[in-house]
């Protein structure tokens, strides 16, 4: 979960929507440094098949890992569906879109907020400007070979 000071209360709320879920193992790489850097760190260490970036103004859905756990270990990508926050408030929910190549109304394919395979992340690695998630939506899609999707309601 990359995170920038300042976002102190995104974060939290974030967090809060995680541990709600269940048993889950948050990994936090600590220190200074640039978004991308962290999210290959954590790769590394994360010691998991699968794994997923949330971002800190994420809020992840109440049933999110009821859904997604009977998907994994049979594909590399899950894509989920998520609830986005837009200038403090909740926009529509969205869905990770390589299943049907639109993401809103601009084209995406996987998305680092999709649970994918961690060997695809460490083969990939992640960059840290402003066109880091299409670099590696454009290098993650030459390794992913099964996909799987959350039914939207």
């Amino acid at each position: 979960m990359p995170s920038i000071p300042g976002r102190e209360s995104l974060l939290s709320r974030c967090l809060h929507s995680i541990t709600e879920q269940g048993d889950v193992a948050v990994l936090v790489v600590d220190g200074d440094g640039r978004l991308g850097d962290k999210i290959v760190a954590a790769a590394d260490k994360v010691g998991t098949e699968y794994m997923t970036v949330v971002d800190d103004d994420d809020y992840l859905d109440g049933n999110y890992l009821a859904s997604v756990l009977p998907k994994l270990g049979s594909v590399d990508y899950v894509g989920f569906r998520f609830l986005e926050l837009n200038c403090g408030r909740y926009e529509n929910t969205a869905g990770s879109s390589a299943e049907f190549n639109l993401w809103g109304r601009r084209q995406r394919g996987p998305v680092p907020k999709g649970v994918t395979r961690t060997s695809i992340f460490q083969q990939v690695g992640f960059g840290n400007d402003y066109r880091a998630d299409r670099r590696w939506m454009t290098a993650a899609r030459q390794h992913i070979v099964t996909w799987a999707f959350i039914d939207r309601a």
